[in-house]
Protein backbone atom coordinates (compact mmCIF):
# COMPACT_ATOMS: atom_id res chain seq x y z
CA UNK A 1 0.00 0.00 0.00
CA UNK A 2 0.84 3.58 -0.53
CA UNK A 3 0.40 7.29 0.72
CA UNK A 4 -1.64 9.26 -2.12
CA UNK A 5 -2.10 12.55 -1.56
CA UNK A 6 -5.34 14.27 -3.88
CA UNK A 7 -6.30 17.97 -4.46
CA UNK A 8 -9.74 18.15 -5.74
CA UNK A 9 -10.90 22.20 -6.68
CA UNK A 10 -14.54 23.43 -7.69
CA UNK A 11 -15.62 27.14 -8.98
CA UNK A 12 -19.17 27.97 -7.99
CA UNK A 13 -21.74 28.87 -10.72
CA UNK A 14 -22.83 32.65 -11.68
CA UNK A 15 -26.50 31.73 -11.45
CA UNK A 16 -25.86 31.24 -7.93
CA UNK A 17 -27.66 33.57 -6.33
CA UNK A 18 -25.80 33.70 -2.96
CA UNK A 19 -23.36 31.40 -0.17
CA UNK A 20 -23.88 28.11 -0.86
CA UNK A 21 -23.45 25.08 1.60
CA UNK A 22 -21.79 22.13 -0.82
CA UNK A 23 -21.08 18.47 0.36
CA UNK A 24 -17.78 17.13 -1.62
CA UNK A 25 -17.97 13.51 -1.57
CA UNK A 26 -14.68 11.55 -3.12
CA UNK A 27 -14.70 7.99 -4.22
CA UNK A 28 -11.65 5.87 -5.37
CA UNK A 29 -12.21 2.55 -7.56
CA UNK A 30 -15.95 2.45 -8.40
CA UNK A 31 -17.47 3.59 -5.06
CA UNK A 32 -14.81 2.88 -2.18
CA UNK A 33 -15.65 6.26 -0.12
CA UNK A 34 -12.48 7.80 0.91
CA UNK A 35 -13.33 11.43 2.29
CA UNK A 36 -16.59 13.45 2.69
CA UNK A 37 -16.67 17.08 3.69
CA UNK A 38 -19.46 19.98 4.01
CA UNK A 39 -17.99 23.62 2.51
CA UNK A 40 -19.20 26.92 2.15
CA UNK A 41 -19.03 28.42 -1.49
CA UNK A 42 -19.80 31.94 -2.33
CA UNK A 43 -20.60 33.29 -6.04
CA UNK A 44 -17.78 33.01 -8.27
CA UNK A 45 -15.22 31.61 -5.47
CA UNK A 46 -13.24 28.45 -5.81
CA UNK A 47 -12.60 26.28 -3.06
CA UNK A 48 -10.00 22.94 -2.60
CA UNK A 49 -10.53 20.22 -1.13
CA UNK A 50 -7.96 17.53 -0.33
CA UNK A 51 -7.47 14.07 0.75
CA UNK A 52 -4.55 11.75 1.51
CA UNK A 53 -5.36 7.40 1.68
CA UNK A 54 -3.39 4.42 1.13
CA UNK A 55 -3.75 2.50 -2.27
CA UNK A 56 -2.31 0.14 -3.90
CA UNK A 57 -0.08 0.70 -6.90
CA UNK A 58 -1.18 1.07 -10.74
CA UNK A 59 -3.51 2.99 -12.36
CA UNK A 60 -6.41 3.90 -10.01
CA UNK A 61 -9.75 5.70 -10.79
CA UNK A 62 -10.89 8.50 -8.63
CA UNK A 63 -14.70 10.63 -8.76
CA UNK A 64 -15.23 13.64 -7.05
CA UNK A 65 -19.03 14.26 -6.08
CA UNK A 66 -20.18 17.92 -5.63
CA UNK A 67 -24.34 18.48 -4.31
CA UNK A 68 -25.84 21.50 -3.28
CA UNK A 69 -27.51 20.85 0.74
CA UNK A 70 -29.62 23.45 0.37
CA UNK A 71 -30.79 23.93 -2.89
CA UNK A 72 -32.06 21.75 -4.79
CA UNK A 73 -32.60 23.48 -8.14
CA UNK A 74 -28.96 24.07 -8.71
CA UNK A 75 -26.83 21.72 -10.53
CA UNK A 76 -24.67 18.79 -8.73
CA UNK A 77 -21.22 18.39 -10.33
CA UNK A 78 -19.28 14.84 -10.72
CA UNK A 79 -16.17 14.85 -11.45
CA UNK A 80 -14.27 11.09 -13.19
CA UNK A 81 -10.37 11.04 -13.12
CA UNK A 82 -7.76 8.31 -13.40
CA UNK A 83 -4.35 8.75 -11.63
CA UNK A 84 -1.52 6.40 -11.38
CA UNK A 85 -0.52 5.18 -8.56
CA UNK A 86 3.80 4.60 -7.99
CA UNK A 87 4.49 1.90 -5.16
CA UNK A 88 6.96 3.43 -2.62
CA UNK A 89 9.62 0.74 -1.68
CA UNK A 90 9.61 0.72 1.95
CA UNK A 91 9.72 -1.10 5.35
CA UNK A 92 6.58 -0.94 7.81
CA UNK A 93 7.26 -1.63 11.22
CA UNK A 94 4.70 -3.08 13.66
CA UNK A 95 5.61 -3.47 17.20
CA UNK A 96 4.87 -3.82 20.64
CA UNK A 97 5.85 -4.18 24.37
CA UNK A 98 4.51 -7.73 26.73
CA UNK A 99 2.85 -5.38 28.83
CA UNK A 100 2.16 -1.33 29.47
CA UNK A 101 3.44 -1.24 33.01
CA UNK A 102 6.23 -3.33 34.72
CA UNK A 103 7.57 -3.96 38.25
CA UNK A 104 11.25 -2.85 39.53
CA UNK A 105 13.86 -5.24 37.62
CA UNK A 106 11.38 -6.61 35.47
CA UNK A 107 12.30 -7.89 32.13
CA UNK A 108 11.00 -6.37 29.21
CA UNK A 109 9.72 -8.07 25.95
CA UNK A 110 10.01 -5.99 22.84
CA UNK A 111 8.69 -7.71 20.00
CA UNK A 112 7.94 -6.36 16.48
CA UNK A 113 6.45 -7.57 12.83
CA UNK A 114 8.59 -5.84 9.34
CA UNK A 115 6.51 -5.57 6.30
CA UNK A 116 7.19 -4.38 2.86
CA UNK A 117 5.11 -1.93 0.75
CA UNK A 118 3.03 -4.95 -0.40
CA UNK A 119 2.23 -6.18 3.63
CA UNK A 120 4.38 -8.97 2.97
CA UNK A 121 6.69 -10.19 5.91
CA UNK A 122 10.19 -9.02 5.24
CA UNK A 123 13.34 -9.52 6.65
CA UNK A 124 15.65 -6.48 7.84
CA UNK A 125 17.89 -5.34 10.49
CA UNK A 126 15.95 -4.41 13.76
CA UNK A 127 17.28 -2.31 16.99
CA UNK A 128 15.89 -0.52 19.96
CA UNK A 129 16.94 2.02 21.71
CA UNK A 130 15.95 2.58 24.87
CA UNK A 131 16.19 6.20 27.23
CA UNK A 132 15.38 7.20 30.55
CA UNK A 133 15.04 11.14 31.18
CA UNK A 134 16.56 11.24 26.90
CA UNK A 135 19.72 9.58 28.58
CA UNK A 136 20.36 6.36 26.42
CA UNK A 137 20.50 3.30 28.75
CA UNK A 138 21.42 0.71 26.14
CA UNK A 139 20.87 -0.13 22.09
CA UNK A 140 20.20 -3.83 21.25
CA UNK A 141 19.57 -5.79 18.43
CA UNK A 142 16.14 -7.89 17.90
CA UNK A 143 16.37 -11.47 16.90
CA UNK A 144 14.37 -13.32 14.22
CA UNK A 145 12.55 -16.34 14.70
CA UNK A 146 11.31 -18.82 12.35
CA UNK A 147 7.64 -16.92 12.50
CA UNK A 148 8.99 -13.60 11.07
CA UNK A 149 8.77 -12.38 14.81
CA UNK A 150 11.75 -9.86 16.32
CA UNK A 151 12.43 -9.86 19.68
CA UNK A 152 14.71 -8.30 22.45
CA UNK A 153 14.88 -8.44 25.87
CA UNK A 154 15.76 -4.97 27.75
CA UNK A 155 16.35 -5.78 31.66
CA UNK A 156 17.55 -2.54 33.42
CA UNK A 157 14.47 -1.46 35.29
CA UNK A 158 16.24 -0.94 38.24
CA UNK A 159 14.68 2.85 38.28
CA UNK A 160 10.94 3.86 38.49
CA UNK A 161 9.46 5.75 35.70
CA UNK A 162 8.61 6.38 31.86
CA UNK A 163 11.01 4.46 29.58
CA UNK A 164 10.95 5.80 25.44
CA UNK A 165 11.80 3.32 23.37
CA UNK A 166 12.71 3.88 19.83
CA UNK A 167 12.96 0.60 17.29
CA UNK A 168 15.11 0.97 14.16
CA UNK A 169 14.07 -1.27 10.66
CA UNK A 170 16.81 -1.10 8.11
CA UNK A 171 17.75 -2.78 4.88
CA UNK A 172 19.96 -3.08 2.28
CA UNK A 173 18.17 -3.46 -0.56
CA UNK A 174 18.63 -1.56 -3.25
CA UNK A 175 15.59 1.46 -3.47
CA UNK A 176 13.89 0.76 0.02
CA UNK A 177 13.30 3.63 2.50
CA UNK A 178 13.69 2.35 6.16
CA UNK A 179 11.36 2.71 9.42
CA UNK A 180 11.64 3.65 13.05
CA UNK A 181 8.65 3.68 15.31
CA UNK A 182 8.15 4.71 19.08
CA UNK A 183 7.09 3.07 22.10
CA UNK A 184 7.18 3.44 25.68
CA UNK A 185 6.35 1.53 28.78
CA UNK A 186 6.73 2.36 32.84
CA UNK A 187 8.16 1.09 35.64
CA UNK A 188 6.31 1.07 38.80
CA UNK A 189 6.61 -0.82 42.50
CA UNK A 190 4.52 -3.89 42.52
CA UNK A 191 4.50 -6.58 45.03
CA UNK A 192 5.49 -10.07 44.40
CA UNK A 193 4.07 -12.41 46.58
CA UNK A 194 6.16 -15.86 46.95
CA UNK A 195 5.83 -18.75 48.39
CA UNK A 196 8.30 -21.26 49.89
CA UNK A 197 9.21 -23.80 52.42
CA UNK A 198 6.30 -25.83 51.57
CA UNK A 199 6.04 -29.42 54.02
CA UNK A 200 3.95 -31.88 55.27
CA UNK A 201 4.07 -32.55 59.22
CA UNK A 202 4.12 -36.21 58.21
CA UNK A 203 4.97 -37.18 54.72
CA UNK A 204 4.54 -40.89 55.11
CA UNK A 205 1.06 -40.32 56.72
CA UNK A 206 -1.65 -42.42 56.18
CA UNK A 207 -5.46 -42.35 56.13
CA UNK A 208 -6.84 -41.18 58.62
CA UNK A 209 -3.87 -39.53 60.09
CA UNK A 210 -4.13 -35.48 60.97
CA UNK A 211 -1.78 -33.85 58.90
CA UNK A 212 -0.75 -30.39 58.84
CA UNK A 213 0.81 -28.78 55.49
CA UNK A 214 3.10 -25.24 56.00
CA UNK A 215 4.57 -23.22 53.82
CA UNK A 216 6.25 -19.15 54.16
CA UNK A 217 4.32 -16.56 52.25
CA UNK A 218 6.43 -13.75 51.43
CA UNK A 219 6.93 -10.23 49.43
CA UNK A 220 9.51 -9.97 48.16
CA UNK A 221 8.20 -6.92 45.34
CA UNK A 222 9.08 -3.23 46.20
CA UNK A 223 5.45 -2.42 47.35
CA UNK A 224 2.91 -3.41 50.11
CA UNK A 225 0.12 -5.63 49.63
CA UNK A 226 -3.45 -6.32 51.18
CA UNK A 227 -5.66 -8.62 51.64
CA UNK A 228 -3.95 -11.49 50.32
CA UNK A 229 -6.08 -14.64 49.49
CA UNK A 230 -4.48 -17.72 50.04
CA UNK A 231 -6.13 -21.21 49.39
CA UNK A 232 -5.31 -24.61 50.23
CA UNK A 233 -5.91 -27.54 48.28
CA UNK A 234 -5.45 -31.50 48.95
CA UNK A 235 -5.54 -33.06 45.75
CA UNK A 236 -8.17 -30.93 43.90
CA UNK A 237 -10.12 -30.67 46.98
CA UNK A 238 -9.85 -27.02 49.24
CA UNK A 239 -9.56 -27.55 52.96
CA UNK A 240 -8.45 -24.05 53.99
CA UNK A 241 -8.96 -20.20 52.40
CA UNK A 242 -7.08 -17.76 54.72
CA UNK A 243 -6.19 -13.99 54.05
CA UNK A 244 -3.18 -11.86 55.02
CA UNK A 245 -4.48 -8.44 56.04
CA UNK A 246 -0.92 -7.13 55.14
CA UNK A 247 2.41 -7.68 53.79
CA UNK A 248 5.43 -5.13 54.03
CA UNK A 249 8.18 -5.53 51.57
CA UNK A 250 10.70 -8.32 52.41
CA UNK A 251 7.88 -9.23 54.98
CA UNK A 252 7.15 -12.93 55.58
CA UNK A 253 4.00 -14.67 57.22
CA UNK A 254 3.74 -18.68 58.35
CA UNK A 255 0.07 -20.46 57.40
CA UNK A 256 -0.55 -23.68 58.14
CA UNK A 257 -3.40 -25.79 57.62
CA UNK A 258 -4.25 -29.33 59.22
CA UNK A 259 -6.81 -32.07 58.19
CA UNK A 260 -7.77 -35.87 58.06
CA UNK A 261 -5.87 -37.57 55.36
CA UNK A 262 -7.52 -40.09 52.71
CA UNK A 263 -7.05 -42.54 50.69
CA UNK A 264 -7.03 -40.97 47.69
CA UNK A 265 -5.18 -37.89 48.95
CA UNK A 266 -1.29 -37.85 47.20
CA UNK A 267 -0.03 -34.07 47.37
CA UNK A 268 -1.36 -30.49 49.19
CA UNK A 269 -0.92 -27.15 46.96
CA UNK A 270 -0.60 -23.79 48.52
CA UNK A 271 -2.13 -20.73 46.22
CA UNK A 272 -1.54 -17.58 47.32
CA UNK A 273 -3.99 -14.65 45.30
CA UNK A 274 -5.52 -17.29 42.83
CA UNK A 275 -7.43 -14.59 41.40
CA UNK A 276 -4.80 -12.33 40.71
CA UNK A 277 -6.30 -9.40 42.30
CA UNK A 278 -2.94 -8.02 43.33
CA UNK A 279 -1.10 -6.30 40.45
CA UNK A 280 3.04 -8.41 40.53
CA UNK A 281 6.10 -8.30 39.11
CA UNK A 282 6.09 -11.76 38.72
CA UNK A 283 2.84 -14.05 38.88
CA UNK A 284 4.30 -17.05 38.31
CA UNK A 285 5.71 -18.19 41.76
CA UNK A 286 2.05 -17.80 43.30
CA UNK A 287 1.63 -21.76 43.76
CA UNK A 288 3.47 -24.57 45.43
CA UNK A 289 3.02 -28.95 45.95
CA UNK A 290 3.86 -30.64 48.15
CA UNK A 291 3.82 -34.82 47.67
CA UNK A 292 2.98 -37.09 49.93
CA UNK A 293 5.52 -40.54 49.84
CA UNK A 294 2.16 -42.78 48.94
CA UNK A 295 3.84 -44.19 45.79
CA UNK A 296 5.88 -46.81 45.90
CA UNK A 297 9.08 -46.56 44.35
CA UNK A 298 8.80 -42.47 44.89
CA UNK A 299 11.86 -42.37 46.73
CA UNK A 300 12.19 -38.31 46.41
CA UNK A 301 8.08 -37.77 47.01
CA UNK A 302 7.36 -36.18 43.83
CA UNK A 303 4.78 -37.96 42.95
CA UNK A 304 6.81 -39.66 39.86
CA UNK A 305 8.94 -42.63 39.61
CA UNK A 306 11.76 -41.36 37.82
CA UNK A 307 15.70 -42.10 36.93
CA UNK A 308 16.34 -40.55 40.31
CA UNK A 309 14.20 -42.83 42.21
CA UNK A 310 15.80 -45.59 39.86
CA UNK A 311 19.16 -44.33 41.61
CA UNK A 312 18.13 -44.64 45.02
CA UNK A 313 16.60 -48.40 44.59
CA UNK A 314 19.72 -49.41 43.11
CA UNK A 315 21.39 -48.27 46.70
CA UNK A 316 18.55 -50.22 48.91
CA UNK A 317 18.16 -53.25 46.13
CA UNK A 318 19.09 -56.81 48.19
CA UNK A 319 18.11 -55.27 51.98
CA UNK A 320 16.06 -56.05 54.59
CA UNK A 321 14.51 -55.10 57.61
CA UNK A 322 17.31 -53.70 60.03
CA UNK A 323 19.69 -52.82 57.43
CA UNK A 324 20.89 -49.25 57.26
CA UNK A 325 20.38 -48.57 53.22
CA UNK A 326 16.59 -50.95 53.60
CA UNK A 327 13.98 -48.24 52.77
CA UNK A 328 10.05 -49.25 52.88
CA UNK A 329 9.37 -46.99 49.40
CA UNK A 330 11.34 -50.12 47.51
CA UNK A 331 9.64 -52.95 49.46
CA UNK A 332 6.85 -53.33 46.65
CA UNK A 333 5.85 -56.65 48.74
CA UNK A 334 6.16 -55.09 52.34
CA UNK A 335 7.79 -58.33 52.59
CA UNK A 336 10.70 -56.60 54.72
CA UNK A 337 12.92 -57.94 51.53
CA UNK A 338 13.78 -56.18 48.42
CA UNK A 339 13.89 -58.81 46.23
CA UNK A 340 13.74 -59.09 42.35
CA UNK A 341 10.50 -59.61 42.80
CA UNK A 342 10.67 -55.69 43.98
CA UNK A 343 12.60 -54.89 41.31
CA UNK A 344 10.58 -56.20 38.63
CA UNK A 345 7.46 -54.10 39.80
CA UNK A 346 9.57 -50.90 40.24
CA UNK A 347 10.04 -51.58 36.36
CA UNK A 348 6.50 -51.55 36.28
CA UNK A 349 6.16 -48.76 37.77
CA UNK A 350 8.87 -46.56 36.15
CA UNK A 351 7.73 -43.29 34.58
CA UNK A 352 4.48 -43.63 36.45
CA UNK A 353 2.90 -40.72 38.63
CA UNK A 354 -0.09 -40.89 41.47
CA UNK A 355 -2.74 -41.28 38.58
CA UNK A 356 -1.47 -43.98 36.80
Amino acid sequence: MTDVFYNNSYISKKKMKGSQVIRVGMFYDGGNLIRVENANIGVNESITTSTLWQALSGERNISVEVRHELDENLENNVRYETINVTAIKRLYLLCMTNKITYGLYEDVLIQCLVEDYLGNLTSANVSADVRFNGTLIESFNLTEDFTGIYSGVFNRTDVVGLYNVVINATTTKEGYINDTTPTSFEVIPMPDLAISNITLSDKYALAGDYVTVNATISNIGTKSADNITVLIYANSSLIGNQTIDHLSVNESVSISESWILDNDTKSATVIVDPENEIVESNEFNNNATVWFCGIKGDFDCNGVVDALDFVVFEGVYDTICGDSEYNATGDFEDDCDIDFVDFVRFARVYEKNENG
